[in-house]
């Protein structure tokens, strides 16, 4: 399971491997406030989970709902992408990925994965269609898989933009 303060939206995940090109990517999500901003229009965008999918059964997830605000995180997606493109940093990692909120994943049992132990669907079944709630989307941060997380379990964050 997630710990409380590590929930978060994935919306892509890239690979920065030179710590120079931290600042470049610091610099693009920053520029990229702006064009978010003019995106959104000065209204809020909030999204609602209204159950739970899974990839692979390694990793179980609230689904975004498919709705006009999923259409506008999408076009925040592409945009924070294109941008990172322009700075030549953006080298995707998965190319399908579908922005989501992470609930549980084997990543974070490294010996039951290595067994070929899955997350079972049954554990999860009943929240299928379960409704979690509404967020209003208020930052985007530019987050690090690999340095320490932060003391509420948060991942390291880089810098943030929050959004008016």
């Amino acid at each position: 399971m997630k710990t409380k303060g590590s929930f978060h939206i994935t919306l892509c995940l890239m690979q920065i491997t030179r710590e120079e090109d931290v600042s470049i990517a610091i610099d693009a999500l920053l520029e990229s406030k702006a064009k978010i901003e003019h995106i959104l229009q000065g209204k809020d965008l909030v999204l609602q989970f209204p159950g739970v999918s899974d990839f692979n059964s390694q990793v179980v997830f609230a689904k975004i709902a498919e709705d006009a605000s999923k259409a506008k995180l999408k076009e925040i997606t592409d945009t924070l992408k294109n941008t990172f493109k322009d700075k030549e940093l953006f080298k995707v990692v998965n190319k399908s990925s579908i922005p989501h909120l992470t609930l549980m994943k084997m990543e974070s049992a490294p010996d039951l994965q290595e067994q070929g132990i899955v997350i079972y669907p049954s554990l999860y079944r009943t929240f299928r269609k379960h409704h979690f709630g509404d967020q209003t989307v208020s930052r985007l941060d530019l987050c690090s898989m690999d340095k320490e997380r932060q003391p509420d379990g948060y991942y390291h964050t880089e810098a943030t933009v929050f959004i008016d």
